[in-house]
């Protein structure tokens, strides 16, 4: 049995949303940015979760795991995941629309990995270090995935 601290190779996509309420328009009628959504965007698997940018703690990091996922590719899903979440956040309130790309970057995310040998074979365990909980099928994918390749 081993654990090791391994980094997942994610790209960082932030994007600024606007609120389109009229109160939040400044003088010449732009809007003004309310606020900054970031997604995570796993390189592996293509998998893509919302973070708070102030509870952000993911590093430049080693990339243990060999990426495979383009920066277009994962601005796209990013922004269709972002649209989404937005989406859903307005159902009943003022209506809000994306704004612009402000940055994507490349990072790791950390996860505990620990090796277990069950007869013969050896399989593995993942929880993520920042939350502490047990990594879903996609992360699992994504660490056998690069594991493998």
């Amino acid at each position: 049995m081993a654990f090791e601290l391994l980094y997942l190779p994610h790209w960082l996509v932030v994007y600024e949303t606007l609120e389109a309420a009229p109160e939040t328009h400044a003088p010449g009628g732009a809007s003004r940015p309310s606020e900054q959504l970031a997604v995570l965007v796993c390189r592996l698997s293509g998998q893509a979760a919302h973070i708070r940018l102030d509870g952000l703690e993911v590093a430049p990091g080693p990339e243990i795991l060999p990426p495979a996922l383009q920066p277009a590719q994962a601005e796209e899903r990013a922004a269709d995941f972002a649209g989404r979440v937005l989406l859903m956040a307005a159902r009943g309130k003022r209506r809000r629309e994306r704004g612009r790309l402000l940055r994507s970057e490349p990072c790791g995310y950390p996860y505990w990995v620990e090796y277990l040998e069950r007869g013969g074979d050896v399989d593995f365990q993942a929880v993520d270090a920042v939350s502490g909980k047990r990594a879903g099928a996609a992360v699992r994918g994504a660490i056998a995935q690069g594991i493998a390749g």
